[in-house]
């Protein structure tokens, strides 16, 4: 009786490989990753915006390594988000990918409502649609900055979309480079929108003309 009543309570009580399954399985589990990741974009949307209009006055300071930055109490930041968002924004948007890093943003809040179990659109499809118009816009703004002579704080195309349009422009030549542009701009708008192909068969296909019948003269 003794040995069926432990078997009976190893049954009951589960080993702890099986709890630590049960919680990353779990709904705890799945909104605590929700809600970080819903902070984590609000605080980077408001850090992002910030950085935009108050950038100038922060990016000698953002020069300095992350550790100087927050070690150094004297060191006064415009950013409403503080060193931290400040220096997020500097590696993210200047360092990393321009302005098209709102995308980030986007792609944060719909994974957190994906945990939620509220999916705003089809996952993947969206993550990857967002993730190709941030490569493409960092692009297309890094190649039209190379001909301008920036002295702004804000790098438009990111470090990452200048060089690559750059490398694309030594390859392929502006016009080349123009057309990668326009035909892989086309591809997005063809893989966001489902009807797109429709509308452009009825704007440029032939419109029949309407048929009149004659009058017969009497």
């Amino acid at each position: 009786m003794a040995k069926k009543s432990r078997s009976g309570q190893s049954k009951k009580n589960p080993g702890a490989f099986s709890r630590i399954k049960d919680f990353f399985t779990g709904d705890k589990f799945k909104y605590t990753i929700g809600l970080f990741l819903f902070v984590f974009g609000l605080y980077l949307l408001v850090a992002f915006i910030s950085f935009v209009f108050s950038g100038h006055a922060d990016h000698s300071k953002l020069d300095l390594s992350w550790r100087e930055l927050i070690a150094n109490t004297d060191i006064q930041i415009q950013n409403k988000a503080g060193k931290t968002g400040a220096f997020l924004s500097e590696v993210i948007i200047n360092r990393g990918f321009g302005i098209s890093a709102f995308f980030l943003v986007f792609m944060l809040m719909v994974t957190a409502f994906q945990f939620f179990n509220r999916p705003l659109f089809r996952y993947w499809r969206a993550m990857l649609l967002a993730l190709a118009g941030m490569v493409w816009l960092s692009l297309f703004m890094g190649f039209v900055m190379m001909g301008v002579n920036a002295n702004g704080f804000l790098y438009l195309g990111g470090e990452n979309g200048y060089f690559i349009a750059v490398w694309l422009s030594s390859l392929v030549g502006y016009i080349g480079t123009f057309f990668i542009l326009g035909c892989s701009l086309f591809l997005i708008i063809l893989a966001s929108i489902e009807n797109f192909i429709p509308w452009l068969k009825r704007m440029f296909g032939k419109k029949e003309k309407p048929v009149v019948e004659g009058v017969s003269a009497s």
